[in-house]
């Protein structure tokens, strides 16, 4: 599922998360990707798979993003595989939501992905523990 929030959401972080990765795929639209089958049946989040880009850098990439008819399967979105190191109480901007991943900014604005799950809306109505889900 494939969210934008426009104004972006503002979320706390509820759970610590360490990037697993220093330097992951970064590609332009129209990229060439190379899909990597083995690697993408890792995962537990459904809907990314493990893909290099032109320049040799590897990781995870949205499935709706790529269009897997060309040949080779190209980016349809310019895209980053940078995600965030957070501690609980940091605070997040959350532009987009996909598949079980949200597109944030810290509050000094360096921007990555978090796992929907350590993630809780700022604003919360009725005062619940809201974490946003994979819808």
């Amino acid at each position: 599922m494939h969210l934008r929030f426009d104004p972006p959401l503002s979320g706390d972080i509820v759970e610590a998360y360490e990037a697993p990765y220093p330097d992951p795929i970064g590609v332009r639209r129209g990229d060439a990707l190379h899909i990597d089958p083995e690697r993408s049946k890792e995962t537990d989040i459904s809907g990314w798979v493990w893909c290099a880009g032109p320049d040799g850098r590897e990781g995870w990439v949205p499935r709706a993003w790529i269009d897997a008819s060309a040949q080779p399967p190209v980016i349809v979105h310019d895209y980053s595989a940078r995600e965030l190191t957070v501690r609980i109480g940091d605070r997040v901007e959350i532009y987009l939501l996909e598949s079980g991943f949200a597109w944030c900014t810290l509050a000094e604005g360096e921007p990555g992905w978090l796992p929907q799950g350590v993630l809780r809306l700022a604003r919360e109505a009725d005062g619940a523990d809201a974490r946003l889900r994979a819808g």
